[in-house]
């Protein structure tokens, strides 16, 4: 998709000995994990590989999202600034909540 070497080394760092799911849309990017430590794993490597090809994840437009039907802390950090967490979250006009529901 015309995205260049670098940013697939980035993507592709997130499966190396990986449990975790990457989603790519547009200039989005979805990280899942099973637990709050593999997600930070995830998030440190990926933030790493970026800072490398030049880039960096812009704290002040990414969230966090928990999808369990509690509510469960997880306190995740870029570049030591700690993501905020929210209950749900619209894209491309569908909503996710944190239970695990998709609307409009």
């Amino acid at each position: 998709m015309g995205s260049g070497e670098p940013l697939l080394r980035a993507v592709r760092s997130l499966y190396d000995r990986s449990r975790s799911l990457v989603r790519i849309a547009g200039n989005d990017v979805v990280l899942m994990a099973s637990s709050s430590q593999d997600l930070q794993h995830v998030l440190g490597r990926f933030a790493a590989e970026c800072e490398v090809a030049g880039m960096r994840i812009s704290t002040s437009k990414s969230e966090a999202m928990v999808l369990d039907r509690k509510r469960v802390a997880c306190p995740l950090q870029v570049g030591g600034e700690v993501l905020p967490q929210v209950e749900e979250f619209k894209y491309l006009g569908v909503l996710f909540t944190s239970e695990g529901k998709i609307g409009a």
